[in-house]
């Protein structure tokens, strides 16, 4: 019966998606406050500027986003052999040789690394220990 299900703090729904929004308001609000201060931030409107420019070049962009793809399948472990690592080692020195290439992906980088941060700080500052070294 639908009325006696127990209540949980599970935030998948029946549609098996995922509630990414924390339950508790005053989280809520700090996460919008963090998100308005991202958008706010030098670093995003760098990347943003590129990313603006870059999209006036849809082969390139469609090269990058290639190359992203790659790195992020090697990193997730679910592709690595050595042809790959040394294709994606050529590639890498190919984009970096172009200014607007390099400007993309070390602005994006630098995003990465920004939200690394605030997630490194968010472990620290509530003293979570996930049980793994990060």
């Amino acid at each position: 019966m639908e009325g006696n299900k127990a209540q949980t703090n599970d935030t998948a729904n029946n549609t098996g998606s995922v509630n990414h929004y924390p339950r508790d308001e005053k989280v809520r609000e700090a996460v919008e406050q963090l998100a308005k201060a991202v958008l706010e931030s030098d670093t995003y409107k760098e990347f943003q500027a590129v990313s603006q420019h870059i999209s006036g070049y849809p082969e390139l962009k469609e090269q990058v986003d290639n190359y992203r793809k790659d790195v992020f399948m090697v990193q997730t472990g679910r592709m690595g052999t050595v042809d790959v690592l040394k294709d994606l080692e050529a590639r890498s020195d190919e984009l970096h040789a172009d200014n607007l290439m390099d400007d993309y992906l070390n602005t994006e980088n630098a995003m990465c690394k920004m939200y690394q941060r605030i997630v490194y700080m968010l472990i620290d500052k509530t003293d979570f220990d996930p049980g793994i070294e990060i």
